[in-house]
C-alpha cells in the first residue's frame, strides 16, 4: 500500500510525530466495495483509518498535559494512523499497545515506528477485534480516539473497553461532541464503567474519562 508521511506537530517543544497515510484513499474504499466482505471487522472493512480524525491530535496534546501514562502501560483502540499512541510513547515514555482491526492500518502504524523512534519502550503493534476482545494483559490506561461514530458499534466498544481496562482503571475516550456519541454511554455503563468527568481539549473536542 503506497502511503505518504504525514508530520504532525505536537507544538510547543514537543516533538513532531510522523504518520503513514494511504496515498490512494479513494482505490482503498473502491476496494473494500468489490470485495463485498466485512472482514469480520466492526467497521465493516471501510477504510476509516485512512485519514487523520479530528479529535486525535487534540486528545494526544489533553493527555500529554494532564501527564496521563508517563510510564505507564496503555492500550490505545482503534489506533487508525496512530498518532495518540505514539505521541504517549514518544512523550510520555509511555509502555503502549496499539490496536485496531484493520490489518492495513497496522502495517502503516508498524512501517512508521522508525520514523518517530527511539523510544523508551518501543510500541507494541496488535490487532485487536472488538466483538471478541483478547488481550494478554489489561492496561490500567486505555484510550480511544474518534471511536464513537458508529452506533452499531457501541456495544462491541464499550465490551473491548471492559476488557481492556485493568480493574480500577482509566478509559479516556475523545470525540468532537457528534450527538450520536451520546448514546454509547449507556453500553459503557452497561459494561459496568463509571462515569468520572469531561475535559475539554482543542477545537471543540471533548476527552470523556471512566473507571474500570
Amino acid at each position: 500500500m503506497k502511503a505518504e508521511e504525514l508530520i504532525v506537530s505536537l507544538g510547543g517543544d514537543l516533538p513532531e510525530i510522523v504518520v503513514l497515510r494511504p496515498v490512494d484513499q479513494e482505490r482503498l474504499l473502491l476496494d473494500a466495495i468489490d470485495q463485498g466482505t466485512n472482514h469480520g471487522l466492526p467497521d465493516g472493512g471501510t477504510p476509516y483509518f485512512a485519514e487523520l480524525w479530528p479529535a486525535a491530535l487534540p486528545m494526544a496534546k489533553w493527555l500529554i498535559a494532564e501527564r496521563i501514562g508517563v510510564g505507564e502501560r496503555v492500550l490505545e483502540l482503534g489506533c487508525g494512523l496512530g498518532l495518540v499512541g505514539l505521541a504517549m510513547a514518544k512523550v510520555l515514555d509511555a509502555k503502549v499497545t496499539l490496536t485496531d482491526g484493520s490489518p492495513k492500518a497496522l502495517d502503516l502504524v508498524r512501517r512508521v515506528l522508525p520514523a518517530n523512534g527511539p523510544f523508551a519502550h518501543e510500541p507494541v503493534v496488535e490487532r485487536l477485534d472488538w466483538r471478541e476482545p483478547v488481550v494478554a494483559e489489561k492496561s490500567p490506561i486505555v484510550i480511544g480516539a474518534d471511536v464513537l461514530y458508529a452506533p452499531e458499534a457501541f456495544p462491541w466498544l464499550a465490551r473491548a473497553a471492559r476488557a481492556c481496562c485493568a480493574p480500577g482503571g482509566k478509559i479516556y475516550l475523545a470525540e468532537p461532541q457528534r450527538p450520536v456519541a451520546r448514546t454509547a454511554r449507556r453500553f459503557l455503563e452497561a459494561e459496568g464503567l463509571v462515569h468520572v468527568r469531561g475535559g475539554q481539549a482543542e477545537n471543540g473536542v471533548v476527552v470523556q474519562e471512566w473507571r474500570g
